[in-house]
Parts: structure tokens; C-alpha cells; sequence
């Protein structure tokens, strides 16, 4: 079995090709629910992946959002951590007063 082979099943149109084919030739009912199901069961999952996602990537919005508030910029060593680690830099330079910040 190839790669394709494999991933076949979990693409959605592959089961959007056997809907139209029913749509086109004629509806054999039990290819045609297995796709309908199938399309239900994928469009659920994607909207659930896309509400997980969106609220992490709402957070780092929500940061990004601060730093611009407070005229910071992160010094670059310490960005992977403040973003995905989720914890504070140890030094921040704000440009306003020209200092550093702990």
C-alpha cells in the first residue's frame, strides 16, 4: 500500500467524488450514506480543529496586542519562550524611556 492508498480514506473528496457519482449515475444507498456520513464527520472535525486553533492563536494576538500597546519590541533570544512557552521574558526593552524592563 502506497501513501496515497493510505491517506485516501481521510480526504473528503474522495467521498465527494462517490456523492456525485450517485448524483450522476444513480444512488446506490449504501456508498451514498457512508459518504454523507463521512462529509458530516469531517466538516464537525474541521470545526473543531479551527475553534482549538483559533483560540491559541487568539492568545498570541492577544500579546502581540500588548506589546504594541506598550511600544516594547522583545529581544529576539527571548520571543520563543514569551510566545509559545507562555511565560514572561526576563528583559523587555521599551523605547519610550530607553531602559529595560524585568
Amino acid at each position: 500500500m502506497t501513501f496515497f492508498q493510505a491517506l485516501n480514506p481521510y480526504l473528503p473528496m474522495t467521498y465527494a467524488i462517490g456523492l456525485l457519482r450517485n448524483a450522476l449515475l444513480g444512488v446506490y444507498w449504501p456508498t451514498f450514506f457512508t459518504g454523507v456520513y463521512a462529509m458530516i464527520a469531517m466538516i464537525i472535525a474541521t470545526l473543531l480543529v479551527t475553534i482549538i486553533i483559533k483560540e491559541k492563536f487568539d492568545n498570541v494576538a492577544n500579546k502581540f496586542e500588548q506589546i504594541k500597546r506598550l511600544r516594547i519590541i522583545l529581544i529576539p533570544e527571548l520571543y520563543f519562550f514569551f510566545f509559545f512557552k507562555e511565560c514572561s521574558p526576563k528583559l523587555i526593552f521599551d523605547f519610550s524611556s530607553n531602559n529595560f524592563l524585568a
